[in-house]
């Protein structure tokens, strides 16, 4: 008995994997198309866009009610009513049965701008749709008449299917359950053939769209192809792919990047909404470090190292991000990496850049500075100054790890030297603190000064301090309160309160998050001078995290 209901489990799986096949909107779909854009149900996306938080609170502004007062979105409102009127259902069940099955988008790139489009919008009531159809032609001809438009909708017949026409650009046909809108006559022929002939020759029955249905976590609520390939094999691409690489910047800032893109067959994208109502759109091909020649990764760490460091979490986070960039490599490899012209011009630019080093070589710095690198930015709602900016600034900090401490204190040196030039116009003042035995190194504007050029007093924003606190580099843009022997003791407790700061919370999953902090108010300041050093320490200890670099943006 238990062998018998196994046996009929997986008919029904057959079964139903059949019918899905049967109506996926994929089947009417040309396998020439070098894109599609998939929305599997329609009803489910509108309802959790609608269901964001975000989206319900637009109606607060008063931009967004005029807007819903304009004459064209209550026009739209009355056509939505008056649909729901003539099809006999609300629209939530109408979409359901017009587009439940699911929507494609698909096209092919064309350097002449005239490549084909074509929308398949898949449902599972085929009176529905003719109803449908029928209701909206008659409300474009009702509308062309009132614009005294010649456009009018006109019927054709391909292979004793009916086909409407409106102008050079709009053509539609109904296949049974599903809707062809296309901007060619031949796209809408495409699809029809292959209703009439069967999927052979389909999308559906290509690798591409599928392979990157399996790589995509399950059940996104859009999700996109794009065939890579003829990108790749463009006279533009192959120069833009090969390797050695012409452009340093591009090696630079994209190289890994760059090789997986040249070398994957497709880039999948899903979109999801997430049960604790946040978005997650994640992008993803089929390629991996293989794409990389070996030892020239300048982006990827060696097999069996950390690939970078947890993102910076500060409260009030704008931006953080935390990639790994092996500048060393860069620099030992080049003869790998680049051709020989930029050779030679790297090679200049270390004779050229030496005495702006004080004494030392570029070679020297990118080979003793580490590969893993993090930012942060966070909201500050006051800069360390008494005196405020008109425009407050957020502040950022930037952590890299270090090699050889040699690093440090060339780091130390050739910011000192950059302060003295650039900042004696300003008049900066230096501050030397040293905190738990580390040194912190930072720059104040004289509030008793003047700068003529800065009507908004925007240098308040700004108290830049850095350090290296064991292997690791620190830079902060707002080192925080006066110092010690500058601040008004009036001032000293409201100062304290705002010791947790902006960026205070910079802290890795090995840091001790139970530290007591200040009330809960909006008192929130710049960093101080104990919490550059206490950032430094917990980047050198937090645990690195196996993985590829890591951007996070919160909404």
């Amino acid at each position: 008995m238990r062998a018998v209901r196994s046996v009929a489990a997986l008919a029904m799986l057959a079964v139903l994997g059949t019918a899905r096949a049967a109506d996926d909107p994929l089947r009417l779909v040309p396998r020439q198309a070098d894109f599609t854009l998939r929305v599997d149900s329609p009803r489910k996306l509108v309802e959790a866009v609608l269901a964001t938080e975000p989206v319900r609170e637009l109606g607060q502004f008063a931009v967004v009610r005029e807007a819903l007062q304009t004459t064209n979105v209550r026009r739209a409102a009355r056509l939505l009513t008056y649909y729901e009127k003539e099809l006999g259902a609300p629209w939530p069940e109408l979409l359901d049965r017009l587009a439940g099955v699911g929507v494609v988008l698909a096209g092919k790139f064309d350097r002449t701008n005239q490549a084909p489009v074509l929308l398949v919008v898949q449902g599972s009531d085929a009176d529905l749709w003719k109803r449908a159809l029928d209701l909206l032609l008659r409300v474009i001809e009702e509308e062309q008449v009132r614009q005294d438009s010649k456009d009018r909708p006109r019927k054709d017949r391909y292979r004793g299917l009916e086909t409407i026409h409106v102008g050079n650009d709009l053509h539609m046909a109904r296949a049974g359950t599903a809707l062809l809108v296309s901007n060619k006559a031949a796209a809408i022929h495409a699809g029809l053939d292959l209703y009439i002939n069967g999927r052979h020759e389909s999308l559906i029955e290509a690798v591409g769209p599928t392979d990157a249905r399996k790589i995509l976590p399950p059940d996104p609520l859009v999700s996109l192809w794009v065939n890579l390939k003829p990108a790749q094999q463009s006279p533009e691409g192959k120069e833009f792919f090969k390797r050695p690489k012409s452009d340093p910047g591009q090696l630079f800032f994209a190289g890994g990047l760059l090789d997986v893109i040249g070398h994957s067959p497709f880039l999948a994208m899903g979109t999801y909404h997430q049960p604790d109502g946040s978005w997650l759109a994640t992008f993803r091909m089929a390629s991996g470090r293989d794409a990389t020649p070996e030892g020239q990764g300048l982006h990827l760490a060696p097999a069996g190292q950390p690939g970078c460091l947890p993102t910076l979490a500060p409260p009030d986070v704008l931006y953080s991000t935390s990639f790994y960039l092996d500048v060393g490599k860069f620099w030992a490899e080049r003869d790998k990496l680049l051709t020989e012209g930029p050779r030679k011009g790297l090679d200049q630019a270390e004779k050229n850049l030496g005495r702006f080093l004080a004494g030392r070589k570029l070679s020297e710095l990118l080979i003793q500075v580490g590969p893993y690198h993090r930012f942060v930015a966070a909201a500050q709602a006051k800069s360390g100054y008494p005196k405020q900016p008109t425009q407050t600034i957020p502040a950022f900090a930037y952590n890299v790890s270090m090699r050889d401490a040699g690093f440090g204190r060339a780091m130390d040196g050739l910011l000192r030297a950059v302060a003295l030039f650039a900042g004696a116009q300003a008049k900066l003042k230096l501050v030397e603190e040293t905190v738990d035995g580390v040194t912190l190194v930072g720059y104040r504007f004289p509030e008793d000064g003047s700068l003529p050029e800065d009507v908004n007093k925007i240098r308040f924003n700004f108290s830049p301090c850095f350090a290296s606190v064991g292997d690791q580099f620190v830079a902060v843009e707002t080192a925080g309160d006066q110092p010690a022997d500058d601040r008004n003791r009036d001032l000293e407790p409201a100062l304290r309160d705002r010791r947790h700061g902006a960026l205070e919370g910079v802290r890795g999953p090995g840091a001790d998050a139970s530290r007591p902090r200040p009330g809960d108010d909006d008192r929130r300041g710049p960093l101080r001078g104990d919490e550059v050093c206490r950032l430094g320490r917990q980047a050198g200890r937090t645990r690195l995290r196996d993985g590829v670099p890591t951007t996070r943006i919160p909404v």
